[in-house]
């Protein structure tokens, strides 16, 4: 009997092992390994005590989705029987941005209204932004039939067409269109070389936040039935946790806390002798791995500096390590951060239009900060009632530690980390030369496969459940091609963007059409 190994119990791990056993049945052998003690991933779920003594729980990496672009999520749970009702509602879906210094915010409230806490052109914001959706969907629609005629267009060169003339304002693109970008991709406009600053971003991977997360920035009230963003009812891990029950139903195995995981090729050259804990574990036919590009490349030990362009490409990935805690303390809010004047997320970001050029001051690995309001975001009690908690990703300032939420049960403090790739142009290219190999180059298959962390895409969710079903289809039937693969300098004959993108744009159409 063949054998899989799956290593990495995230969503990307446990996708892949649901849709392998589903296309392959018993004839395989299945086995997800992860270092860790819990499923999930960057999908971090903790339960914590607030100061008045209240029970909640916090989401400390993955929080959120959108019901109308997560097509994949949302049949994968169908089929395994979640009830979204029971596991997904929506969340207040509003944005305060913050400058550098603190002089200047603005925030947008739930049905996209502008509203100054300093000074900024809010008019101007919301023109821009209103445009820049009706933009991006007009571009994009007349290539859905025609891709070969799409051409290479950078965020840039985009706002600067000729028929945009005059309608992307200047505290539109640096207030609030680049800072969404460096808070998306962990980019800066004094990022090294290589790294693509806001303004020469590819603009279908900008689309990727624009399209498949943020859903045209608009939102809808508890309670509506017209689609919106979504948070996690209990959290993010919930239902991973519920799709680690159903694979080990269908007989996948799952070991989890398999410490120092690493593998080497069996001596014919085909297959995988896997270790833990340095003793041998496993051999595999195939392994899979669901973990980031770099701890993959670290996992095989560059495969004995293989000259597979799969495993090169690995070394393309490099990741941001995001310090985040949940906390009540309040100081992490700018200047008047009292209701009405913070929103669910609040995001300080560099002031794009008052960096000189050259300017090294601005960190290139946190890249802007945000603090998102619980009661906000899990959307789940009266707003506007005390008491508020919060949870903040590389906070700018120490946070006091008797504010730090404790974990129910432990006592620890409610603090963690988690990783962030940078999705500069040696990602990008990364991902175009793994998704060439796996899914195009090896007709007859391969005993390497990878869908972790920015496997294609920006990361999320929805991608990692796309690529498993990918890399399902191509070990099932090696004849398979996938219709995401994509390259963001345009081949011939190949997509402006992955299939699924264009699916988004449509589906996003409709749904405001019927709102």
């Amino acid at each position: 009997m063949a054998q899989i190994v799956i290593v990495g119990a995230g969503v990307a791990g446990l996708s892949t092992a649901y849709y392998l056993r589903k296309m392959l049945g018993s004839d395989v052998s299945i086995i997800v390994l992860d270092k860790n003690t819990r499923v999930g991933g960057n999908a971090n779920s903790l339960n914590v005590m607030l100061n008045n003594g209240d029970n909640r729980f916090v989401d400390m990496g993955v929080n959120d989705f959108n019901d109308a672009t997560y097509v994949n999520l949302l049949a994968l749970w169908k089929e395994i029987g979640i009830n979204f009702s029971d596991y997904a509602s929506p969340l207040i879906n509003s944005e305060m941005y913050t400058s550098q210094n603190g002089s200047d915010a603005y925030f947008e409230d739930i049905y996209g209204g502008f509203h100054a806490v300093g000074k900024v052109n809010l008019q101007d914001i919301a023109t821009g932004n209103a445009n820049f959706q009706a933009a991006l969907w007009k571009w994009y629609q007349p290539y859905q039939d025609d891709e070969a005629a799409a051409p290479d267009i950078s965020v840039g060169e985009f706002l600067a067409l000729p028929q945009y003339a005059g309608q992307f304002p200047p505290d539109f693109i640096n207030k609030n269109l680049y800072p969404r970008i460096n808070g998306m991709y962990f980019t800066t406009e004094n990022a090294p070389l290589g790294t693509p600053i806001p303004s020469q971003m590819p603009l279908w991977m900008v689309a990727h936040y624009y399209v498949l997360q943020e859903g045209w920035g608009q939102s809808a009230p508890k309670g509506s039935d017209t689609w919106s963003r979504q948070y996690f009812i209990g959290g993010a891990t919930r239902w991973l946790e519920y799709l680690a029950q159903v694979i080990q139903r269908m007989g996948v195995k799952l070991m989890m806390d398999m410490d120092d995981i690493n593998v080497t090729h069996n001596s014919s050259g085909q297959g995988w002798q896997v270790n833990a804990g340095g003793y041998p574990l496993i051999n595999c036919d195939i392994l899979i791995s669901g973990l980031h590009a770099d701890d993959t490349y670290s996992m095989i030990n560059g495969a004995a500096q293989s000259q597979d362009p799969m495993i090169q490409a690995l070394t393309n990935f490099t990741s941001a390590q995001c310090e985040v805690v949940a906390h009540q303390d309040w100081s992490q809010f700018p200047p008047q951060p009292k209701p009405p004047y913070f929103m669910t997320y609040n995001i300080h970001v560099y002031d794009y239009d008052t960096l000189a050029p050259g300017d090294t001051t601005a960190s290139i690995y946190r890249p802007y900060t945000i603090t998102y309001v619980c009661n906000f975001h899990q959307n789940d009690q009266p707003l506007n009632k005390d008491p508020y908690f919060f949870v903040t990703v590389n906070p700018r300032q120490p946070i006091a530690y008797n504010l730090i939420l404790a974990q129910q049960g432990t006592g620890y403090k409610a603090s963690a980390t988690f990783r962030h790739a940078k999705l500069d142009y040696s990602c990008m290219q990364g991902q175009v030369i793994i998704q060439k190999e796996q899914m195009e180059s090896m007709v007859q298959g391969r005993d390497l496969y990878f869908c972790g962390s920015f496997t294609i895409g920006a990361g999320l969710h929805e991608e990692c459940i796309i690529q498993a079903q990918d890399i399902a289809n191509k070990i099932a039937n090696p004849q398979y091609v996938s219709p995401n693969t994509y390259d963001f300098k345009k081949e011939k004959n190949r997509h402006f963007a992955p299939a699924y993108m264009v699916t988004a744009l449509n589906n996003l159409k409709n749904a405001e059409k019927k709102s």
